[in-house]
């Protein structure tokens, strides 16, 4: 399923996950159904930490205020602590939830 074929349309990234733990990616920001890495979430069917925030949130992922809001509380990158080797999407749904996004 694409991303932007989930209804109703996830209100966090937290509740994107726990409702398709599928989605989450590592990685990259956006991914189609043949692992290809995308632009945008428009056909995508997993996106990452970063990727989440801006297609829930309806922003650019670079230009997302709560992109650095997660990066301040995480006290370093968004991606580098997604694409940790071991990740696991409970982690990434634990830290949307503290994080507020």
């Amino acid at each position: 399923m694409k991303l932007t074929e989930i209804q109703p349309k996830p209100k966090t990234v937290a509740e994107l996950f726990t409702r398709h733990p599928e989605c989450w990616t590592q990685g990259v920001f956006f991914k189609d159904e043949s692992d290809h890495e995308l632009a945008n979430a428009d056909k995508a069917t997993r996106c990452c930490l970063a990727g989440a925030i801006g297609f829930v949130h309806n922003y650019d992922v670079v230009c997302n205020p709560l992109f650095y809001r997660v990066y301040d509380f995480l006290h370093q990158s968004v991606s580098k602590f997604n694409d940790a080797p071991n990740r696991t999407v409970a982690e990434i749904i634990q830290l949307a939830q503290e994080a507020g996004v």
